[in-house]
């Protein structure tokens, strides 16, 4: 067997992601292979005219060695490591030699360099140690961001950047792109820690609420195509709406016109009627904004997660979709053929999904500044934020964006979150070739999209053909008995679920006893009845976590808590001493199983609440009206 055919192998049972990279090697590329002089394989990159050695012409591993000791104070602060570059693996031996190094990532962003590497080393040792916790491989976006999610949702602690210097030179502007996207990450993470403590159990009140709206309505999945090759114009709230908002009311029947989240208040402010709204926030401030707007003129999709008081009050066609990392929906709609989109932090970026869903080739944003331009918050007739609210937005905006203009807007971090997370749904779009070009005159650059002034646009947009964006005849209401059907099913579920919770009391009762006899026997130093209680513990947990009210209802009710117990799970399967394992689950099981135990007549009251609700719906059924499927 040769060196890469054994290297190989070893990668396919620890990285088999990684094989398909290991192309066929051609000496003609811009990588050659020379030897040091101490007969060791190293790597030049013929980058134009100009050589570059990946390691010492002499000694790589000494050179290696140097390196690591020249930036001995970075790994007194951290045990975990980045390591950006391979090289021929040196640097690599050299970072996992150290004592102190615990947990290493290694990112080698040159495929060429690594598809050399395992063709003319033996990497099996190295490769396969048990503290390389990820290794990706390239400089695309797509592996930075695989990488950075990894770091910021899974990773515990503070992480060290170890860069050979060669990389600093040669590939400096990857370093950097990774730097950016893994800092964006993490803020991102902490922004959605905060937004899932704040609302994770009211939106788990609000998709139950909702479920009498989602019965007697349609999912958007109806209109899937409606749209192709359409274009569409998504009406964000921004001040700038108002120096186009003429060229809205002029292409209201040649642009599919979405109006996101608040904005629907400033276009009946302007007499628009626009083709569709859309919400999914679950805050109770969101239901504002259609207490005093004409709810019966155009169509709304929610979310299921949108305050349940909004499809209460809205007297117009209603559809809803469904987000991603949302087990509590997944199982109640699993028997239902349902959209579902990416969970965004903006409702412009589930408006662009929808757009995509629709079939739209090309979609021009308007309104969406994603900042304050001129200290300017909202356009004209939105209204649902005091003044208040604002002005104390407005002080916390310390941070500055480019805008279209070659200048800069105030902004805040909440806010630059926001714009970060559209920019990333767009960068989606546009892998599949849906273009989208900002309009927003003075708002904020958004990458991955062309600015180009209305004012330039719309001479060519005026010769579309006029088009009537109809759903009526793409939606079939259901009968009565088949709505009843419905209810039928979803109570049977809940009232499954209720009886689960019943028996998961017992089950956690039963576990946390094990774990303060656990408690006990560290104290005591018995081996024999640490041993028994971890495997007690074991069998509770497995049986736990096997059941649909864990990994529905508790873990979207309690996701932050679960997942941050999820971060101590590698360290507690990789303890060898059976003290210092016993002492990681006491500690960190016990503390979520305490808060399984707290949460839980608090899911009951609202699982109850939810049948009850029901209930009520499903007896109203045979009377409902059939002029349209609102209850």
């Amino acid at each position: 067997m040769s060196m890469l055919e054994r290297n190989l192998a070893l990668l396919q049972s620890r990285y088999p992601e990684l094989v398909r990279l290991i192309d066929d090697y051609s000496e003609d590329g811009p990588t050659k292979v020379t030897y040091t002089k101490n007969n060791e394989p190293n790597i030049v990159l013929m980058l134009g005219e100009e050589q570059i050695f990946l390691h010492s012409r002499y000694n790589a591993v000494s050179e290696a060695q140097k390196w690591l000791a020249s930036i001995e104070d970075q790994l007194t602060r951290t045990e975990q490591v980045l390591l950006f570059g391979t090289g021929m693996g040196y640097f690599l031996e050299a970072v996992l030699r150290h004592p102190k190094v615990k947990g290493v990532i290694l990112v080698e962003p040159d495929v060429t360099v690594f598809n050399t590497m395992v063709r003319f080393r033996d990497v099996r040792n190295i490769l396969s140690d048990s503290r390389i916790q990820m290794l990706a491989v390239g400089s695309h976006e797509s592996v930075f961001a695989e990488l950075a999610n990894y770091i910021s949702t899974r990773m515990l602690g503070t992480l060290s950047f170890l860069v050979p210097p060669v990389y600093h030179r040669y590939l400096k502007e990857s370093l950097n792109q990774l730097k950016g996207i893994i800092a964006s990450a993490v803020n991102n993470e902490a922004s959605n820690l905060q937004t899932y403590n704040k609302f994770q159990k009211t939106w788990l009140e609000n998709i139950l609420s909702n479920l009498p709206y989602t019965i007697n309505n349609p999912s958007i999945n109806v209109l899937s195509g409606l749209l192709q090759g359409k274009k569409v114009i998504i009406v964000g709230s921004g001040p700038s709406l108002q120096k186009d908002i003429h060229y809205l009311k002029k292409l209201k029947d040649k642009c599919f016109i979405i109006a996101a989240g608040s904005s629907i208040q400033s276009l009946q402010y302007y007499e628009i009627t626009p083709d569709l709204a859309i919400t999914m926030d679950g805050g109770e401030v969101n239901s504002r904004v259609y207490e005093n707007i004409d709810t019966t003129l155009a169509p709304l999709l929610f979310i299921t997660q949108s305050h349940y008081r909004i499809p209460e009050i809205y007297r117009g066609q209603l559809m809803y979709a469904l987000f991603e990392e949302d087990p509590v929906s997944e199982y109640l709609y699993r028997d239902r053929s349902v959209a579902v989109f990416r969970p965004t932090a903006s409702v412009t970026g589930t408006a662009l999904q929808v757009a995509a869903y629709l079939g739209a080739n090309e979609i021009y944003l308007m309104g969406q500044d994603l900042s304050y331009p001129g200290g300017q918050f909202y356009s004209p007739g939105v209204e649902h934020l005091t003044e208040r609210v604002k002005q104390n937005a407005l002080k916390d905006a310390d941070e500055l964006v480019d805008n279209v203009d070659g200048g800069k807007n105030a902004t805040t971090k909440i806010m630059t979150i926001t714009r970060q997370n559209i920019e990333m749904n767009i960068k989606v779009l546009s892998t599949q070739g849906i273009k989208v070009i900002n309009t927003s005159k003075g708002g904020a650059v958004l990458e991955g999209t062309e600015w180009v002034s209305m004012d330039e646009l719309y001479p060519q947009l005026q010769w579309l053909s006029d088009e009537k964006f109809e759903f009526s005849s793409k939606i079939i209401s259901l009968s009565p008995s088949e709505r009843l059907d419905r209810f039928n099913i979803t109570i049977s579920k809940l009232q499954y679920i209720l009886k689960q919770i019943d028996d998961m009391s017992k089950k956690l009762n039963q576990l946390y006893s094990c774990l303060k006899k656990l408690k006990k026997n560290i104290s005591i130093r018995n081996v024999k009845k640490l041993k028994q209680s971890l495997t007690e513990i074991n069998d509770h947990w497995q049986w736990i976590t096997s059941q649909d009210c864990f990994n529905t209802f508790y873990s979207f009710g309690l996701a932050q808590q679960v997942k941050k117990y999820m971060k101590y799970v590698p360290l507690i399967v990789e303890a060898k001493d059976p003290f210092q394992k016993a002492e990681l689950i006491e500690e960190h099981l016990g503390e979520l199983v305490h808060q399984l135990k707290t949460f839980e007549p608090e899911l009951r009251e609202i699982i109850i609440g939810a049948i009850d609700r029901l209930n009520m719906f499903r007896s109203e059924v045979g009377g409902a009206s059939s002029e349209h499927q609102h209850v």
